[in-house]
């Protein structure tokens, strides 16, 4: 028999489990071809599976029949099609499941969803779960999923229950988690039967039944568990109640006391979670081993938003598409269509006279996303409005296809682009990175707070770090990135403003969209004209009278970063950070005439209304750049005045030698001493396990902070005399190297630091040796500054490199 055949099934499949095994799977939407061995191959795992996971379910007794739907089992082989069991499969499931667009899905009834439809009032269009505070989507029939839109169906609740059918519908977009997806679900189900119960099984009691050997026992066992009033609880939840809905229940209040006309209370009920869009912007990343794992984290906290009543999307901002291989390429769109991900890319560098503007092009990416997601916004309302001028009423089904319509139209616009899915922008954007995870109640807090504070533009999570390679680099800069968090929570919990990293941070759309500005005809969100365009969005919202924030509630394994796997990335982004805060601050040299010396923006700030200290705290992060940059110069300089002109320059100069015992004392000792009481007064480590953790790195950012003035002096310079440098991603994954890939890499990289440093080692070696007695420099305290500072920069790509470590061929 072909497997296109139809295949007449008298049996039923409900009978027995060897009854249920010897029932082929059918695929039913596209027969398929027996030339072709790869889709029969895959067509055949996907037949297998579905059994299985049929049969599982099977003995969990989920699949009892009932009216108008079979409970079966659908695996995608492939873009519309799917693998059924049992068959013949029912249409209306298969159908709808089509219309989800899943990887798997199960018609699940058993005697608990029996039990569970008769507590559904015909009228609820949500199933509340009062434990967890989920709710869980209702629709009337399966005829409502398959006519249904991406905005009526919560794709990421995985669930909704069907009340004709009387059957509950599963999904995932993984085969191997539908499993514990139904068991969960079944939990949740179960716990929904007590209200069934007989009234003498209180709620607030365990379901186990007591035994009471006598009658005295048992006025002892009443006596005990006497039914108590949760007063502290029902405070707690009407006090956290107020203010949550506090902002918008206050002017119903005033009103009401007003007019007297207290139905008006009755608008609290359409209260929503506020529109929510997860952004990543991504670049040439690993699919299977960054973006992946990303997105799954993501899907965790869109999932358990949209369980909690909300709506969320995930914007994916792909610099990558459309300069990467084909192939690889086509992957990202199909997993951006399997998982329902909205998604726009922009053309390469110089491709079709296209420029992608920035030295740093994260900025000029997002830039452009959003601006297609708002060009397909415009066109959706003048479709409707086109709509309603001619009195056509419009539909959940009517908006998605508007919608479509709207998206196609302009991408036949602007040929540059290429995107798909739900590019829609919600009230809150939650930025994250490539390689980040995300706890999963994120954007529910995020939600609250942001409703909660119209004031505040910014929440900053403090992060914890992912870790990837484990090497010794990876687990010092994770020490130091933990530190500067720490520092950061410290500051902020003392009553300082919060800084806006880039990521992992949530964002008010409307406060974003205040702060932009028009440029060439175009909206500008994130400059384009600054590296950090992080710090620059910061700057323009609180001046525009916002605030940001620091959020720490989710601790250390909430919200997790990646950080710099090498050397070179980890320079690249102190280059980076150095060179745009010298943009916000100082014009380029050859603009002083007619620009001044001060940017736009920092006079901007220093003459804004924000508070004086959180001026003085932005003005010191700033200044560390050209602490550390100066360094370079001004040991240099201090070698030539102490060696050469000691004792003609006034004692009020404050000599080399004394800054290099102060930076000792304060850095390497006093620092590590306080942030382990720091540490240890918040009950974060033990104060000798902190003091041990400090010490212990203590020689490795010896030899970093000593080879880093060169480098933070090099991006300094660069932007005053307007010479280019630009920067690319960072790595986000471990990429295979060794000792004779390293050498040449290292020489080549940093062959003018190399040039310069050891010109001044030879230097000195020839003033301390072989100079003329008038010229020979041998003062102590005039030679050891500088000679740490070449030894640290000599010492710095070496030291800090695991890689040479190995010597495979």
């Amino acid at each position: 028999m072909a497997l296109s055949d139809t295949v007449d099934v008298s049996t039923s499949p409900y009978t027995s489990s060897s009854a249920l095994s010897s029932i082929p799977s059918i695929e039913y939407r596209r027969p398929i071809s027996t030339s072709s061995l790869a889709e029969r191959t895959s067509l055949e795992h996907a037949q297998l599976i579905a059994s299985h996971i049929h049969e599982k379910f099977y003995a969990s007794q989920w699949t009892l029949p009932g009216p108008d739907a079979i409970p079966s089992v659908c695996v995608r082989t492939k873009e519309g099609e799917y693998a059924v069991e049992p068959s013949p499969p029912d249409m209306k499931v298969l159908d709808a499941v089509q219309k989800l667009d899943v990887k798997v899905a199960f018609l699940m009834r058993s005697k608990i969803t029996d039990c569970v439809f008769r507590t559904i009032a015909d009228e609820d269009d949500e199933l509340i779960f009062p434990r967890e505070g989920v709710q869980v989507q209702i629709f009337n029939s399966l005829d409502e999923v398959i006519d249904s839109t991406e905005r009526s169906v919560r794709r990421f609740q995985y669930i909704c229950f069907l009340r004709r059918e009387q059957a509950v519908l599963l999904w995932h977009d993984h085969t191997r988690s539908i499993f514990g997806h139904a068991d969960h679900m079944n939990t949740k189900m179960m716990s929904l039967g007590h209200i069934l119960f007989d009234a003498q099984y209180h709620l607030r009691f365990t379901c186990i039944t007591c035994i009471v050997s006598s009658s005295k026992d048992r006025k002892l066992w009443l006596i005990d568990h006497n039914q108590r009033d949760s007063v502290y609880t029902g405070v707690a939840v009407s006090i956290m109640t107020i203010l949550l809905f506090g902002g918008s229940l206050r002017i119903i209040v005033t009103e009401a006391a007003v007019d007297e006309f207290y139905l008006r209370y009755l608008l609290a009920i359409s209260i929503p979670f506020s529109g929510a869009l997860a952004l990543m912007p991504v670049y040439k990343e690993s699919l299977a081993f960054v973006l992946g794992p990303t997105i799954e984290s993501l899907k965790k906290a869109i999932s358990n938003y949209e369980l909690h009543g909300g709506t969320a999307n995930l914007f994916v901002n792909d610099d990558g598409m459309q300069i990467i291989d084909p192939v690889l390429a086509q992957e990202r769109r199909q997993y951006y269509r399997d998982h329902g991900i909205g998604w726009v890319a922009r053309p390469g560098n110089g491709q079709n006279g296209y420029l992608r503007a920035g030295k740093f092009k994260k900025a000029s990416n997002m830039n452009f996303c959003l601006e297609i997601s708002n060009k397909t916004e415009d066109m959706l309302l003048d479709l409707i409005q086109t709509r309603e001028e001619v009195g056509q009423s419009l539909t959940c089904t009517d908006e998605q296809e508007l919608y479509e319509t709207a998206l196609e139209r302009v991408i036949m616009e602007d040929k540059r682009a290429w995107a798909a899915g739900n590019i829609r922008v919600g009230e809150i954007i939650l930025i994250v990175d490539s390689d980040t995870r995300v706890p999963a109640d994120c954007l529910i807090y995020g939600a609250a707070e942001m409703f909660l504070n119209p004031e505040v533009a910014i929440i900053q999570h403090s992060a914890g770090v992912m870790q990837v390679v484990g090497d010794y680099f990876e687990n010092g800069i994770t020490y130091f990135t933990n530190l500067i968090y720490s520092s950061i929570r410290f500051v902020c919990g003392s009553g300082d403003i919060a800084p806006f990293v880039g990521h992992n941070a949530f964002l008010r759309w409307q406060a974003v969209q205040s702060v932009a500005y028009r440029a060439d005809g175009r909206e500008y969100y994130w400059s384009e004209s600054h590296v950090s365009e992080d710090f620059d969005l910061a700057l323009r919202l609180q001046v525009a009278g916002n605030i940001v924030r620091l959020a720490t509630y989710h601790g250390l394994e909430g919200f997790q970063e990646g950080v710099s796997l090498t050397i070179y990335d980890e320079l690249a982004r102190w280059e980076k950070y150095a060179y745009g805060c010298n943009e916000l601050v100082l014009n380029p040299i050859h603009t002083w005439l007619w620009r001044g010396p001060f940017s736009r923006l920092f006079i901007m700030f220093l003459t804004s209304n924000i508070q004086l200290c959180s001026k003085i705290s932005v003005l010191g992060y700033i200044l560390s750049y050209y602490a550390i940059a100066i360094g370079f110069p001004f040991a240099i300089i201090n070698y030539a005045l102490l060696g050469w002109c000691n004792g003609f320059f006034d004692s009020f100069y404050l000599d080399g030698w004394r800054v290099f015992l102060s930076l000792i004392a304060v850095f390497s000792f006093l620092g590590n001493l306080s942030l382990a009481v720091l540490r240890y007064r918040l009950c974060e480590k033990s104060l000798m396990g902190a003091l041990m953790e400090n010490f212990k790195w203590m020689p490795m950012f010896v030899v970093f902070f000593s080879g880093l003035s060169f480098h933070v002096n090099t991006a300094i310079l660069a932007h005053l005399f307007s010479i280019d440098m630009t920067w690319g991603a960072t790595s986000k994954e471990k990429t295979d190297s060794n000792f004779w890939i390293e050498v040449p890499r290292i020489l080549k990289t940093f062959k003018w630091m190399y040039l310069i440093v050891g010109t001044l080692a030879g230097c000195m070696v020839y003033c301390g040796i072989f100079a003329p007695p008038d010229w020979r420099v041998t003062e102590f305290t005039a030679i050891v500054p500088l000679a740490t500072m070449i030894a640290g920069h000599l010492l710095l790509p070496f030291a800090l490199n695991p890689a040479l470590m190995v010597f495979n061929y």
